[in-house]
Formats: C-alpha cells, structure tokens, sequence
C-alpha cells in the first residue's frame, strides 16, 4: 500500500527513524531491561492488591518513542502520567492506562477480581484523582529506584515538564509496556526514560565499573594452579567383573598404541598428545588442538 494510500487511510503517516537506537549504547538496550524488571519486582509493594487479583507486572519489549506518545495507542479514556526528573536533562515518565487506573480504583476499594466496566467516565472525579495520583507517586518512587539501582542515576517525582533538547526536536526515551496481568482486561503500566541521558549513566556506570577492577587480578592469574591429566584411556566395566579383578589381570583399553591421547585441562580435553619418555619419565608430547 503507497503512502498515499495510507494516508487516505489514517489520516497521516508517521516515518519510524530506523537509526536512531544505533546512537546509543547496546548496553542502554539491557539496562532498561534489567530496569523493567527491577521496576516489576518493587511495584508490587504499591500494589498490594494484586496478590488478591493474582496478578503480576510483565514487562515486554525495550521500544524507541518520543515522550509526547509515550501513552500511544492507549484508549480515549483518562490515563495518568507522573513526571520523574533529575541532574542534567535526565527525566523519565510512568503513565497508567485507563485499565491501570480502573484497577487500582478497584483493587484499593476491596475489589478481588477485574475492574469493573464502566467504572471511570471521561474525566476522574476528585476523590479518584487523589487517590490515583498517590499510588502512581509510589509506582513512581519504585521507578526511581530501579533506575538508580541499574544505572545510577538519581531521578525524583516532579511536577515539572521535562524541557525539550533543541526547538522543534522531540524528546526521545527508551519505552517498556509492562503488562499487569491477572486483572481480566488489558491493564498496562507504561515506563518511558530519557534515551539521552540514561544512555550517558549507563556509559559512564560501565566504564566505572571497568575501571574499578583490581588491576593485579591479571597479574596474579597467570599463576593460578590448574590440573592436566593425560587420559591414555577409558573402558567400562560391570560390577561384578569390578569385584573379580585381582593382580595380574590385564584390562585392554580402547585406545591403540599409535593412537594420540586426550590432554585434559580442569577435566575439558583441550589438546591431543602422543605418549613419550623424556630424561627418564614418561611424558607427553602435545601434536594437535583437541576437535582438530
């Protein structure tokens, strides 16, 4: 289908900007997901009902969005977003969907299934605002935490706008869904962070942490002790011709004479070797890596 007619279609057609995650670091990718998941784990504190529900909090895929459709594709009923912000541009957004907030409406209430339809008309009314806006300032909280654990970047509850890069550029974040399941209806908790400046912590978090290895840990492993055992062979026996061997029996291997034999490193064959005396000792002469 040509744009055109997309456009007949939908109204308007939006271009994806297929490079922009390569200005970023793959560990940005990762650390939002470990964020996600840190995220998942504490919110359930803020949402004790969910226990009752049988619910959990699901994260799905790491995904690019502007922060001015950080909630796109939620439905035309009411959602509510809480700003988080911190040093240098950093900012994130935590935004509940209509089915979000119709579930903590219900799950604070007493409720112990799925929200009930209809409960939310097309605006909050005061009492459910108060509320809402309290249990999202702690799923906020959890947020922070989670990104400073992951990422050690400090981001606080604001009331605040996040203020844009440069005119006419729109602020870019990583985005995760996470799916509350357990509720009956499609219920989601939408986690957006600052593309920029998470990937600036994360960096910087990466390289502290390559830095602080002690440098004389590759001094000292070179001469860590390990064990080489030269294998000549192995064979299989039953028990009882096991109890019935006495001196003088001859066990025949499978291994032939010209055969090389498996030099094994910490119990992982590594080399093959062939069998030879040096000064007087049995020894064994390296000919070939092992799987060569």
């Amino acid at each position: 289908m040509s744009e055109e007619e997309l456009a007949a279609q939908d109204g308007e057609v939006r271009k994806l900007d297929l490079a922009t995650r390569e200005h970023f670091s793959p560990n940005a990718n990762t650390a939002m997901d470990a964020v996600a998941a840190a995220f998942a784990r504490s919110a359930r504190r803020s949402l004790p009902f969910l226990t009752r529900f049988k619910g959990k909090i699901v994260p799905r895929y790491v995904e690019m969005a502007a922060r001015d459709v950080a909630a796109e594709g939620l439905s035309d009923l009411p959602s509510f977003t809480v700003n988080l912000a911190g040093a240098g541009g950093a900012w994130a957004t935590l935004t509940l969907s209509s089915e979000a907030i119709a579930m903590v409406l219900e799950g604070s209430l007493g409720g112990r299934g799925a929200p009930t339809p209809g409960v939310l008309g097309v605006e909050l009314t005061s009492p459910q605002r108060a509320l809402i806006a309290r249990i999202a300032r702690s799923l906020a909280a959890d947020l922070g935490a989670a990104i400073g654990q992951v990422a050690h970047l400090e981001l606080a509850v604001t009331t605040e706008e996040p203020r844009k890069e440069g005119a006419g550029k729109a602020l870019t974040g990583f985005r995760v869904v996470c799916d509350v399941d357990g509720t009956g209806v499609p219920t989601a908790l939408i986690v957006t962070i600052g593309a920029k400046a998470f990937d600036d912590a994360v960096r910087e978090s990466t390289a502290r942490e390559a830095a602080e290895v002690d440098p004389r840990i590759g001094d000292a492993l070179p001469e860590v002790p390990l064990e080489i055992v030269a294998e000549l062979g192995r064979v299989s026996l039953g028990l009882r011709r096991v109890l019935s061997l006495k001196l003088g029996d001859v066990i025949r291997l499978t291994t032939a004479v010209d055969d090389a034999v498996a030099l094994r490193i910490e119990g992982a064959p590594k080399f093959l070797a062939m069998p030879i005396t040096s000064r007087g000792q049995l020894a064994v002469e390296i000919r070939a890596r092992h799987g060569k």
